[in-house]
């Protein structure tokens, strides 16, 4: 069983940087996935040097500084040179109807038999 752990809103990402995702996807053809949002937090180096990778924060409200896969509008947190926070919730959007749509095949965690199991 294969799962990938997304990052949607990277410095840079554009709809353009979807699509490739996307196409990855299809050839890699993973069993799960999970899709966070991008969120520097303090001390990261993206956190150290919004200059360096053109990132503006919009939020200092640690109550945004959350990421639930796949749940909510969590890690809104900045825009950069290449994304405004609504293009980036598009694209998180956009990203996320694409996988939903994919069979999801497998528990990597086996949680359920490890609870039958005890």
């Amino acid at each position: 069983i294969t799962k990938v752990y997304l990052i949607v809103g990277i410095p840079g990402e554009n709809k353009d940087t979807i699509e490739k995702t996307k196409d990855f996807i299809r050839q890699a053809d993973p069993d799960e996935y999970t899709l966070f949002t991008m969120i520097p937090l303090p001390g990261s180096d993206i956190w150290n040097n919004r200059e360096k990778y053109n990132v503006k924060f919009i939020t200092q409200d640690y109550n945004e500084f959350y990421n639930i896969a796949g749940q909510g509008d969590g890690g809104m947190t900045i825009e950069t040179d290449s994304y405004t926070v609504d293009e980036l919730k598009e694209m998180r959007e956009d990203l996320k109807n694409f996988l939903s749509k994919r069979r999801w095949r497998g528990d990597t965690q086996g949680y359920f038999k490890k609870i039958k199991w005890r």
